[in-house]
């Protein structure tokens, strides 16, 4: 199946049902940014002896609850308020970009891309310095 066929499939949804196909793009884009932000932070993750298997399961496969998490707030609140909110953008510039250069059947998939783009990077960041405060304050002995 080439991408554009894919691409084809996925704004047909988008006309189809675009709440559904919002909230399916937004759990998935939010949870592997939250995956992936971990991983590059290199945050380590931890279980409980008495954690349940799934639990168990997800952590071995680098995958913390939070993950899960975030999937949720992507499908229930992010994608749902988005809708609603037809003017949020991710930042000026990509507005620019895709009014100057993109058809407005593809403004979603792009925005899409620069919020999960935007959101990991900072997501990362915010991570790292977590973890660097966490590791000044026990070098402190607090």
């Amino acid at each position: 199946m080439s991408k554009n066929t894919l691409l084809q499939q996925y704004t047909a949804q988008l006309n189809a049902n675009p709440l559904r196909t919002k909230a399916v793009t937004a759990a998935t884009l939010s949870f592997v940014q939250e995956v992936l932000a971990s991983h590059l932070a290199g945050v380590p993750v931890s279980v409980s002896k008495s954690a349940d298997p799934v639990t168990k399961t997800l952590a071995q496969a680098k995958i913390t609850s939070r993950a899960v998490k975030m999937a949720a707030y992507g499908f229930l609140v992010s994608a749902p308020l988005s809708h609603v909110l037809i003017s949020w953008m991710s930042s000026p510039l990509a507005t620019l970009f895709a009014q100057k250069y993109l058809a407005p059947e593809l403004w979603v998939p792009f925005f899409n891309l620069v919020q999960f783009c935007l959101g990991t990077y900072f997501n990362t960041k915010v991570k790292k310095m977590r973890m660097l405060a966490e590791e000044k304050k026990k070098g402190r002995g607090e």
